[in-house]
């Protein structure tokens, strides 16, 4: 099964039980562009149903009897990051199960972006646009392989009740103080170097709140 395969199967089932996840995005920038990047996926409070799910094999088939686990995705999600050129330190945290935890270093904000744009309709999509003292945020949430690009409003009301009450978080963190901030909802930090900006993912898709932020720091 090619990469891109793997990422849609793997959004197929967040998609799925998004009711019940929570996902958490978090950017720690330093000077010079490069940084530290973690997503944090909760799946606990569906983990009884996809423990009985079946599992797929290199094929795409289902394969019976055999339990479903989010682990493999993931993992070759890791592998797949690895072939990057500026992204180290990759790791995979599944000590809890049905949380998992992916992080990784960049030296550049265009070597974050290759990474997260894997198994994107479109690969050279940015996520991320930076320069010194200026950082942008793109809208696509990570994970959620096209949804929402084309989709009629019919189309997000029949899946409205799998993906309402998704949360969907992102924290970024500056390393100076922040002196402009784009989006209404996003929270400052105290200490004005940290921006939280915390959404439903239905709203997302059907374009009432935005993911996008314009930050300017010192």
């Amino acid at each position: 099964m090619k990469k891109t395969q793997y990422f849609i199967l793997l959004t197929s089932f967040l998609v799925l039980f998004s009711s019940c996840f929570d996902i958490t995005e978090e950017l720690t920038l330093n000077k010079d562009g490069s940084g530290f990047f973690k997503v944090t996926i909760d799946a606990l409070k569906v983990k009884a149903q996809l423990q009985s799910l079946s599992s797929f094999d290199s094929t795409g088939n289902l394969v019976q009897k055999q339990k479903f686990s989010l682990d493999s995705s993931f993992e070759l999600i890791i592998k797949s990051y690895s072939t990057i050129s500026g992204v180290s330190n990759l790791t995979l945290d599944t000590s809890v199960p049905y949380l998992y935890k992916i992080s990784m270093n960049f030296s550049t904000i265009n070597a974050l972006n290759t990474a997260l744009s894997l198994g994107k309709k479109n690969d050279s999509q940015n996520l991320y646009m930076w320069k010194q003292g200026e950082l942008s945020r793109g809208s696509v949430p990570l994970f959620v392989n096209g949804m929402g690009d084309g989709n009629s409003y019919n189309d997000l009301e029949n899946i409205k009740d799998f993906i309402n009450g998704m949360k969907y978080t992102t924290i970024t963190n500056l390393p100076n103080k922040i002196k402009k901030n784009s989006n209404d909802n996003a929270i400052i930090s105290s200490n004005k170097t940290t921006v939280t900006l915390g959404l439903d993912l239905y709203e997302l898709l059907n374009k009432t709140s935005f993911l996008t932020n314009y930050i300017k720091y010192k």
